[in-house]
């Protein structure tokens, strides 16, 4: 950023990358990985369409499910049944990301852990907690210096996936939550007593499979640390996000050495994603450094 700023070079934040890139650049037409891999001659037409693929999947572990006998709403599918169905996703996940590479293996993994979700077969359940002197609401541009005042700390970046972008003006600032509202995503204050004290942010993804993402993330400003008060803060959030009626998940990107940043996702109800494919798909979204943590919507359904 400092050369760049050196040289007159305007940069943009780009939500998609999750970080500073030239104004005036344009997405490169690389393909997907895996899209160059051949599918061998003879292989069944449904590996080949990843659409296809996706739904003989959730048909086969949808089978098995019904073989479980899981049954009545409310109940659960008990722990050997549940390792055995996440055995069966596994082995489909990575069927399928042989052919169409870590990006479609994704959709499918999504797919078959909302479907097991569903029939109660995961556990998943966001933490109780009461919201006690933490409130939350949309940033506004009069909140400039406080939000700069706040994210103007590399300790702070130094959690979080993106990377520091070095020093913070006031105009920076502005922009920063200007871009918090645009319509795919919800970036929220977190007030304390009424003052700002960090930020919880809801990012949507496209539907794909049948399936409703949103990526959450979460920091405290530097002087509000180590009191504890993201475990409270947390769940509250993620309570208000799950009651998005199509919203079927929740993940987020959290740095292997962030300890804390884990403990207050784990209390919250989440979990370490079980992907075969993680540290590619990390790697390729340039998050090297960091796994995925996930919690479903706690419901069960007829499969």
């Amino acid at each position: 950023m400092a050369r760049c700023r050196e040289r007159g070079i305007a940069l943009a934040y780009d939500c998609a990358q999750s970080g500073w890139v030239a104004q005036d650049c344009a997405d490169a037409a690389e393909p997907l990985l895996g899209e160059d891999r051949v599918i061998p001659s003879g292989t069944n037409a449904a590996a080949v369409d990843l659409s296809r693929a996706v739904e003989l999947a959730v048909t086969i572990v949808a089978a098995q499910l019904r073989a479980i006998g899981h049954a009545e709403r409310g109940g659960s599918v008990a722990d050997e049944a549940s390792r055995k169905l996440q055995s069966a996703a596994k082995a489909q996940v990575d069927q399928i990301g042989r052919y169409h590479g870590v990006r479609g293996a994704d959709v499918a993994h999504w797919a078959l852990q909302v479907l097991m979700a569903r029939a109660g077969a995961l556990g998943s359940q966001v933490a109780s907690a009461d919201a006690g002197p933490f409130s939350f609401r949309p940033w506004t541009v009069d909140d400039a210096e406080d939000y700069r005042a706040l994210l103007d700390n590399p300790n702070v970046w130094s959690f979080l996936p993106e990377p520091y972008p070095g020093e913070l003006s006031a105009g920076m600032a502005r922009t920063l939550i200007k871009i918090g509202s645009i319509d795919d995503q919800v970036a929220e204050a977190v007030l304390h007593d009424g003052k700002p004290v960090g930020q919880c942010l809801l990012r949507f993804q496209k539907e794909v499979a049948g399936v409703r993402c949103a990526e959450v993330a979460y920091w405290l400003g530097e002087q509000h640390w180590g009191q504890g008060w993201m475990k409270q803060i947390l769940p509250v959030f993620l309570r208000r996000a799950m009651q998005e009626p199509s919203l079927d998940v929740v993940y987020a990107w959290i740095r292997r050495d962030h300890d804390a940043s884990q403990k207050v996702a784990r209390h919250a109800g989440m979990r370490r994603d079980e992907f075969s494919f993680q540290g590619e798909l990390a790697s390729a979204m340039s998050k090297p450094e960091c796994e995925r943590w996930v919690i479903f919507r706690p419901w069960v359904d007829a499969v």
